[in-house]
């Protein structure tokens, strides 16, 4: 949650990374601005990585910051 804000008072981009174990492919892609609604920013994020999955699905959760609102 730190490196959220720090990035948004910074002004720079976060870059979402990711290993796809159901198609065997990695790499960082997606990089956008934060604009500091977090709720916003969250739903962006979690839209990046619903397509992916990890090599046991069974043991992923939901993609979440806690809690999701300023410090």
């Amino acid at each position: 949650r730190d490196s959220y804000y720090i990035a948004v008072k910074a002004g720079v981009p976060i870059a979402l990374g990711y290993f796809d174990y159901a198609h065997k492919t990695l790499g960082i892609a997606g990089a956008f601005y934060p604009t500091g609604d977090i709720n916003r920013d969250m739903k962006i994020i979690r839209q990046f990585y619903a397509d992916k999955s990890g090599r046991r699905p069974e043991n992923e959760g939901d993609i979440r910051l806690r809690p999701e609102q300023e410090p």
